[in-house]
């Protein structure tokens, strides 16, 4: 009952996820120390390129020699890539990544205490539960033998009345009891 309680109870579980929130801020706090890598792709297509009409007389609409100048350059080109990629690198901070990163694996701890805290709880509460159980099952018992005794004298007390040697008195209480 303890190791069902311990793997499916509600408490162990939210205990077990404060856990790992706080695992999570262990590594974010890490992540700040680490360098940052940044990157980014842009795609361009153009319908339709202002150098296209220039150049002239060409009345069939080709590409002139001022076209055909500009058709491969980037300011002409139908499609266009740019990537960027940018890198920094944390140098000095005063302190406050690793404060940071100290504070987070103390909340880490105190999670994890507490996690085990839980555990022991819970384990009490079981076991406090089951004994309750037992006690009051073994009263049970008690208590009904205790009514077969009390229903075995006052049969007796009847037939001693009924002979003759026991008082009506004695068969009250008998009742009674």
């Amino acid at each position: 009952a303890v190791q069902r309680a311990l793997a499916q109870g509600e408490e162990m579980r939210l205990a077990q996820a404060q856990v790992g929130a706080t695992n999570g801020q262990v590594r974010q706090a890490f992540a700040e120390a680490l360098p940052q890598i940044t990157g980014t792709v842009t795609y361009t297509r153009q319908f339709a390129s202002i150098y296209q009409n220039l150049g002239g007389g060409n009345a069939g609409g080709g590409d002139s020699s001022f076209t055909k100048l500009f058709k491969n350059t980037p300011f002409g080109a139908p499609n266009s890539w740019a990537f960027q990629v940018t890198g920094s690198q944390l140098l000095f901070s005063g302190g406050k990544v690793g404060a940071g990163l100290s504070a987070a694996k103390l909340a880490r701890q105190a999670a994890r205490y507490s996690r085990d805290q839980s555990a022991q709880d819970i384990a009490y509460q079981v076991k406090q539960a089951y004994l309750d159980a037992l006690y009051t099952q073994r009263l049970w018992e008690v208590a009904g033998s205790a009514v077969q005794e009390a229903k075995d004298q006052l049969h007796q007390v009847q037939l001693l009345h009924q002979a003759g040697t026991r008082a009506e008195y004695d068969l009250l209480r008998a009742q009674v009891d």
